[in-house]
């Protein structure tokens, strides 16, 4: 009886720790033609578990147009995906009426998560996760505007959907406007972004600066993560199992700041 209730405990800390580590990141077909409609995808978990993926609370979903004109999306729901299996995932149809660029950006409701309630040193903390992918629509060059508007943006030097494969991959990262020491990884879509030995992982300059090499065709994932010192409370606006309730106040020590982009490389 002791044992299986050991065994018990163990899984639902290992559950517990591999929810705490789900990822958001989004897909979208990277070009297109004026006209098109396309359809766009928000995913939270890890890219190679797909059972373990499931639609959180949002907090927003968009598309930025060329103009900069704010498109905000409803998103369906489902449940299985060629190449994916049963999963869950948020979806929208999106139709790209004119030339340029588009942004494509989805950001999860904020919550506390705190790895004391695994067995870990206690530090609250606030999440806020946020992603994106960059759409390009008809011929010729756009004007670069591929800023989301998140409070952590990763800003690039070269337009993702015209990476190829073996090139590096260069960027800046910026917290409210202002380049920032940040931490980065990039992974590609196969791998556990948190266990693999091949994940890039490193740390931007001073100014923000960071590059990363992007040496297979496919999906990539590039990520950065800052924590801003700011303490403060939150309140819930869901339940999450026996850690809190909706409507409970959780202090936390800081907020740390997560954004994705997502690069299809050629």
């Amino acid at each position: 009886m002791m044992r299986k209730l050991v065994s018990a405990v163990a899984l639902l800390s290992l559950l517990v720790a591999t929810a705490g580590a789900h990822s958001l990141w989004v897909e979208a077909e990277d070009t297109a033609e004026v006209g098109d409609v396309l359809e766009v995808y928000s995913f939270f978990g890890h890219a190679t578990s797909a059972t373990g993926m499931y639609v959180p609370l949002m907090d927003s979903t968009y598309l930025l147009a060329p103009n900069g004109e704010k498109l905000n999306l409803s998103m369906d729901t489902g449940s299985w995906l060629p190449g994916y299996g049963k999963m869950n995932y948020a979806s929208a149809e999106v139709a790209l009426y004119w030339p340029g660029d588009y942004v494509f950006a989805s950001q999860r409701a904020p919550g506390v998560y705190d790895m004391a309630w695994h067995g870990l040193e206690s530090n609250p903390q606030l999440y806020c996760d946020s992603a994106k992918s960059i759409i390009h629509c008809g011929e010729g060059e756009a004007e670069p505007n591929w800023d989301a508007g998140f409070p952590l943006e990763i800003t690039f030097e070269k337009a993702p959907y015209a990476v190829s494969s073996g090139e590096n991959f260069s960027g800046t990262i910026t917290y409210e406007g202002e380049p920032v020491s940040a931490n980065f990884s990039a992974s590609y879509w196969t791998w556990d972004a948190h266990s693999c030995p091949d994940v890039q992982k490193g740390t931007s300059s001073e100014d923000g600066k960071f590059t990363v090499s992007l040496n297979n065709g496919g999906l990539w994932m590039i990520c950065a993560e800052y924590d801003v010192q700011e303490p403060g409370e939150w309140t819930a606006d869901h339940d999450l199992g026996t850690f809190y309730k909706a409507g409970d106040v959780l202090p936390y020590n800081s907020v740390h700041c997560r954004s994705t982009l997502s690069v299809w490389v050629k």
